[in-house]
């Protein structure tokens, strides 16, 4: 399981810095900025999805339910994202 957590966090990292720096380059904060800020956030979201993953994974809930489950819990998180 470490491996996988690790892995999430990795890919979000990656995936937040570019965005955050393509992002930061376009606006006044900067491409260094925004990559920071972006890997950071990125790292927390992919961390959250995991988490919501395996919760999901290891419950009893129809397929459905965990759908929307993993839905609502990935719209949360975005919204907490944007500051």
């Amino acid at each position: 399981m470490l491996k996988e957590l690790a892995l999430f966090f990795a890919v979000g990292t990656l995936l937040g810095a570019m965005t955050g720096a393509l992002i930061g380059q376009e606006t006044e904060s900067g491409f260094v900025r925004g990559a920071a800020v972006g890997a950071i956030s990125g790292a927390v979201f992919s961390i959250e999805v995991f988490e919501s993953s395996l919760v999901l994974w290891q419950s009893d809930e129809s397929g459905i339910g965990c759908v929307l489950y993993l839905v609502s819990n990935f719209s949360l998180s975005l919204q907490a994202l944007e500051v």
